[in-house]
């Protein structure tokens, strides 16, 4: 076993381009409208030698999976670098889709793993909406977040078992994951998170948008912001990566008013939330001459015209 094991890690590029160009070949021969997705992984690192090996055949569909602080959210430098690698093996990434079928940050402390320190709630939910505007605003098609909706995925105290949106009761006591009542930093079995609100709330307003013409408006000095389209209007979301508020203008509105929802509850923790209707902070704009300023402070917002 360990001679077979040492030469798979060896001989993985070939072993994997053998498994990827064989099963889409039985995909294709079963049903020759379907897609072949390659198989994702969380370290970049290892595609090139199996894009190599493929030779520009062989995939419909690119997946990576990224897990990470609430800070890690943006793909582009991941997929910049999966593109080029594709390009020089020969792959026409014009005719490629990329997927991100893992993603996930947590919150709470997992105690195995990479060096993960504490993140609250709030965090989490902030990382959450981030990692999906970013994500869609560069042309991911589907991402789908890891691991469950509830938590405890593997119950070995590391990171998958933090990245749910919902409590399972339990939590890492003493390197072990343990159940009960009042167990470390969890607020109770089947207690909403932050994030499972702050996701309802991006479905809400963003959802059935057309994310095939995102428009990218800033991505530079700490300040984010994106403009989707749903049913022929505009909605703009935008964050600020600074330690100070700043002040930002959206242009191009149409509507006397515009409604700034925070995309993150105005709660401490999800287990405060007993009315969702009045559980994120809003505000009515002003607009003049089809422009209105925001202030951006620590949570991420929507901005719809009114």
């Amino acid at each position: 076993y360990d001679a077979c094991e040492e030469d798979c890690k060896n001989n993985y590029a070939s072993s994997f381009a053998i498994v990827q160009e064989k099963t889409y070949k039985g995909v294709k021969a079963a049903d020759s409208s379907a897609y072949v997705l390659i198989a994702g992984d969380s370290s970049k690192d290892l595609y090139p030698e199996v894009f190599k090996k493929l030779n520009g055949k062989y995939i419909d569909i690119i997946d990576h999976h990224r897990f990470g602080k609430y800070d890690w959210h943006n793909p582009k430098k991941d997929f910049d670098y999966l593109k080029k690698s594709l390009q020089s093996s020969g792959f026409d990434i014009s005719k490629l889709r990329f997927w991100i079928t893992e993603t996930g940050t947590y919150s709470g402390d997992p105690a195995i793993g990479r060096d993960l320190p504490y993140q609250s709630e709030k965090q989490q939910a902030e990382g959450l909406i981030k990692a999906y505007v970013s994500a869609l605003s560069y042309g991911i098609e589907k991402i789908f977040w890891a691991w469950d909706i509830v938590e405890g995925f593997q119950r070995d105290c590391g990171i998958f078992d933090y990245t749910g949106l919902v409590y399972d009761g339990c939590d890492c006591v003493n390197n072990k994951y343990t159940c009960g009542l009042n167990i470390g930093y969890d607020q109770g079995k089947d207690v909403k998170k932050l994030s499972y609100y702050t996701y309802k709330k991006m479905v809400e307003i963003l959802g059935s948008g057309d994310w095939d013409n995102i428009q990218t408006i800033q991505e530079s000095d700490g300040i984010y912001i994106y403009k989707f389209i749903k049913n022929n209007k505009p909605i703009w979301v935008a964050w600020n990566d600074n330690s100070q508020e700043k002040q930002i203008t959206i242009s191009g509105i149409t509507s006397s008013q515009v409604k700034i929802t925070e995309a993150v509850p105005k709660y401490e923790s999800g287990k405060d939330i007993v009315d969702y209707s009045a559980a994120f902070n809003t505000e009515t704009k002003s607009v003049s001459s089809g422009k209105t300023m925001i202030t951006l402070k620590d949570k991420p917002v929507f901005a719809e015209e009114k």
